[in-house]
């Protein structure tokens, strides 16, 4: 089965540090909410690892942005966030 590739990991990266930013948190503050480490939520942002489905989930909820703005490159985050 072929996965899918997306076009731009670094777009997917830099909405997960603008979303954290946006909120005032801390890398740390993000893992606790979606249950990772810190660790991997810097390799989010840095475009190292890709979040799994759950966390890109918890990463919607957290900040009340769309999953499919978080996914799709050709969508922004560019409203508001609130804590969710």
């Amino acid at each position: 089965m072929a996965r899918y590739k997306r076009k731009s990991p670094k777009k997917l990266a830099a909405k997960l540090r603008q979303i954290r930013l946006g909120l005032g948190m801390t890398q740390q503050e993000v893992a606790e909410r979606i249950g990772t480490d810190a660790s991997s939520v810097s390799r989010f942002e840095r475009g190292i690892r890709d979040p799994s489905l759950l966390e890109i989930l918890a990463y919607s909820y957290m900040s009340g942005v769309a999953v499919e703005t978080l996914i799709d490159d050709k969508k922004n985050v560019d409203r508001k966030l609130s804590h969710g």
